[in-house]
């Protein structure tokens, strides 16, 4: 952590692993908040500032200057994470699982598939071998979530992220558990990804691990030296 004074100017490089990085300010930014959240969904334009932030935007701080804790805390590097090529993201059996034969199911987590670069913070588009089948995929429209993973109208999956909608009318074979939905977040265009099923029990303690890893990263970060 680093305490930036006025008149500092500070530039962000492209992530070395990865494909998004994150700037906390601390006690958070003064923004209203919507729905318990200060984060803005650029795609429905509502949340922070309702759009994404441009040259000359200014940003306030929810804390006062004397507020702020000094700086030097320092995560430990065991605990910050490495985004591994090719990527593995575990999955659970989706809702429409049903409407599948067995081995087109097998045939998606066979596959070695590609970022497409027509991904965003809505969904990760996948290239590869097509699942195909007449009539295609469609489903009477259902709600989804963070991890859905959509088998749009040319056979191909679409992983959902956070600025995903929130209802949707592509089958949802798989759904990827929440503690490899970062690992998703951070897939950059042309990495390889598969997919791995697992049971809604092993999900469960991966998410656990996830949490107490993450707990116990908190709580050893200190001042460095």
């Amino acid at each position: 952590s680093h305490r930036v004074r006025a008149g500092i100017e500070v530039k962000l490089s492209a992530a070395e692993r990865g494909l998004r990085s994150y700037l906390a300010l601390y006690g958070g930014i003064d923004v209203p908040m919507t729905l318990g959240s200060a984060s803005t969904d650029v795609t429905g334009a509502f949340g922070g500032l309702g759009r994404a932030l441009a040259r000359g935007d200014t940003i306030k701080l929810k804390l006062a200057e004397n507020e702020i804790p000094e700086d030097g805390r320092l995560i430990r590097a065991s605990a910050r994470p490495f985004w591994r090529q090719p990527a593995t993201l575990r999955a659970l059996t989706g809702p429409h699982a049903g409407r599948f034969a067995p081995n087109d199911l097998d045939f998606i987590c066979a596959q070695a598939y590609r970022v497409s670069p027509r991904s965003n913070r809505q969904g990760v588009r996948l290239d590869g071998r097509s699942l195909a089948r007449p009539g295609g995929f469609d489903v009477v429209s259902c709600g989804v979530c963070a991890g859905c993973v959509q088998v749009s109208s040319d056979g191909l999956p679409i992983i959902l992220l956070a600025e995903h909608q929130t209802t949707g009318g592509y089958a949802v074979p798989f759904t990827v558990i929440t503690a490899d939905l970062p690992d998703a977040a951070q897939l950059r265009p042309g990495d390889e990804v598969r997919f791995a099923r697992v049971t809604f029990a092993e999900a469960s303690v991966a998410l656990g691990e996830k949490m107490e890893a993450l707990s116990e990263a908190l709580d050893e970060s200190r001042p460095a030296g």
